[in-house]
């Protein structure tokens, strides 16, 4: 048994056939740890100046945008400046053409063929209320109450609507003067 090789235990009686592996391993891992650094302090960099370039973007951005919403106040403030001005000017151009496309000979004839024989109208005054109606108010004189009541039933027989006796009063000669408003909707 004396021929046997010794077995030793003690691993550090060979300290650089030991420690060859474990400084590969360690080696490695560096280079990598430096690799990885390396990597990610470019991408930083990298990453960081193009977020810089796109903060100025989105302050330009926020400043263009300010910039039109001002232009758009003033644009709609100017609109609505320019919108009260030309509503009255063409409110009244198309009160001048209702006037002048509205049948007013129809409206004059359906009032005559209603008034009784002994019945004249003093004044009128219309009151356009859109392209199809007309309100109208009148004073008429008759001679008796029953000539009054024979000219509201006619007018309403007649299509005439929202008939109503406004007032009435008794003139010098014992004549009913009589203020009448109707409704007059245009046939189309």
């Amino acid at each position: 048994m004396k021929n046997q090789a010794k077995l030793t235990l003690n691993l550090a009686s060979n300290p650089m056939r030991n420690r060859r592996l474990f400084f590969m391993l360690g080696l490695g891992l560096l280079i990598v740890f430096i690799g990885t650094v390396v990597l990610g302090t470019g991408m930083h960099v990298r990453y960081k100046s193009k977020r810089e370039e796109i903060e100025e973007e989105l302050q330009t951005l926020q400043k263009n945008v300010t910039m039109v919403k001002n232009q758009e106040a003033r644009y709609k403030e100017l609109i609505e400046k320019k919108l009260v001005n030309t509503k009255e000017i063409s409110e009244y151009i198309n009160s001048v053409i209702y006037r002048k496309s509205f049948p007013w000979m129809d409206f004059f004839a359906a009032l005559e063929d209603t008034l009784p024989a002994s019945s004249y109208i003093v004044s009128l005054t219309p009151y356009p209320a859109d392209g199809t109606e007309l309100e109208v108010r009148f004073q008429a004189v008759f001679s008796n109450l029953n000539e009054l009541l024979k000219f509201i039933k006619n007018l309403d027989d007649r299509g005439f609507e929202d008939i109503n006796i406004v007032s009435e009063s008794q003139s010098a000669e014992g004549k009913l003067l009589s203020e009448i408003s109707v409704r007059y909707a245009r046939h189309v």
